[in-house]
């Protein structure tokens, strides 16, 4: 067993006792764990994260902790499904400071960099060719899945006018599977855009960026 599956293990027991507000001790005995049905779930997670650079394995455990005060105890299989996931997406989302707070207008700028460079990747030449490109083999929007993985701050779609019209498009029952419980506070959100002052100039900059770089 590696040390980085070690890591990730402890990552979730930790994370689980501590939200049940219970005492723990971090594993350290790790004899034929790997002959127990956890292991091949810890890899799943390994291989999970491996590819998702950008996901904090603390918050990723910590998520539904912090966002349901009545959340039981969770097993590891909790964890490799679409709803952490959704858990995870939701904590993200809740834990924006304001829109116009430093470390978010950071995140805002980080997107339209993301973006930007999977445009490109893809041949894709506008903001709105971006909300409408569906990746093959894939069941939704790219963007959607950039948001779930955290990749793509929510927040800044609200600078291209036509966005709600496409997202709306996906069935609401797919949108609270991937998102969570950012579809049901669209309204707060889009409000807090409007209501920005320095975020909502960088986000309707950002867009009209994006269609100028893309198209030189």
């Amino acid at each position: 067993m590696t040390e980085y599956e070690k890591r990730i293990y402890n990552a979730y027991l930790g994370a689980t006792k501590r939200g049940q507000d219970l005492p723990y001790k971090l594993r350290q005995n790790f004899v034929d764990f790997e002959d127990t049905g956890d292991y091949a779930l810890v890899q799943r997670l390994v291989k999970f994260f491996s590819t998702r650079k950008q996901i904090d394995v603390n918050e990723f455990f910590s998520a539904p902790y912090e966002i349901y005060d009545d959340m039981g105890h969770l097993t590891l299989k909790d964890y490799v499904g679409l709803k952490a996931c959704n858990w995870y997406t939701t904590y993200k989302a809740e834990t924006v400071k304001t829109l116009d707070d430093p470390d978010t207008i950071k995140k805002i700028l980080e997107s339209f960099k993301f973006i930007i460079k999977f445009c490109r990747k893809n041949n894709i030449k506008s903001v709105e060719d971006y909300v409408k490109f569906q990746e093959t083999g894939k069941m939704y929007p790219s963007y959607i899945l950039h948001v779930k993985n955290g990749e793509v701050i929510f927040q800044v779609f609200f600078g291209y006018l036509h966005f709600e019209k496409y997202f709306y498009q996906i069935p609401r029952h797919d949108l609270k599977l991937i998102l969570g419980d950012i579809i049901l506070n669209m309204s707060t959100y889009r409000r807090e855009y409007l209501m920005s002052t320095t975020a909502k100039k960088v986000i309707k900059k950002g867009v009209k960026m994006v269609d100028t770089l893309l198209t030189s």
